[in-house]
């Protein structure tokens, strides 16, 4: 198989386990309430707030391509880590 297929394959089956996973998360979810909720919060600590996690996964994920491109580790060091 060519690359650009295994991509696609790949990127379609990420794709449905996401929407499993978010059909998991709001399926018993009463959406009013959250929508209600959405509405009544401030705006500034909404934004506030994705920013925070969007820093964390960006500060997350620059660390463990760090601890992923260190040379010499051996999985077991890895572990301990």
């Amino acid at each position: 198989m060519s690359s650009a297929r295994v991509r696609t394959i790949v990127g379609a089956l990420g794709i449905a386990v996401g929407a499993f996973f978010l059909w998991l998360a709001v399926h018993d979810a009463d959406l009013d309430a959250v929508w209600r909720a959405l509405k009544d919060a401030d705006a500034a600590y909404v934004a506030l707030a994705v920013g925070a996690f969007g820093a964390v996964y960006g500060f997350q994920s620059a660390r463990w391509r760090r601890v992923a491109a260190t040379p010499g580790v051996r999985l077991t060091r890895f572990y301990e880590m």
